[in-house]
């Protein structure tokens, strides 16, 4: 009897995609926290850093609130407004990160 997936490449979720998840979602921690932790800490940062922080993150974060402000503009919604603009951030941040590193397999590879 012959195994079903005798070549190991036909295996529908094999072990690269597994690792691909996996970098994933660890890049997709690693930004929600490079979004969160200067906003949790705040007092302890110094004035430079930070606003290197928030002008760095200001060309993302001014469309993006934008866009989440016309669904969630009542003050009631505000915590859904904050949670929508902070993943949609991350998300935005993590494609291109998984995008360039993609690429950058795809070209030495």
């Amino acid at each position: 009897m012959t195994p079903p997936f005798p070549n190991a490449s036909a295996v529908p979720c094999g072990e690269d995609e597994m690792w691909t998840l996996l970098r994933f979602i660890v890049v997709l921690i690693g930004v929600l926290l490079f979004l969160v932790l200067p906003m949790a800490f705040r007092d302890a940062i110094p004035d430079a850093v930070f606003n290197a922080w928030d002008s760095l993150l200001a060309p993302l974060r001014t469309p993006v609130n934008g866009f989440w402000w016309q669904y969630f503009h009542r003050y009631d919604q505000q915590p859904l407004f904050q949670l929508s603009t902070l993943l949609t951030q991350a998300l935005m941040i993590t494609l291109v990160i998984m995008a360039v590193r993609w690429l950058w397999r795809k070209r030495t590879a």
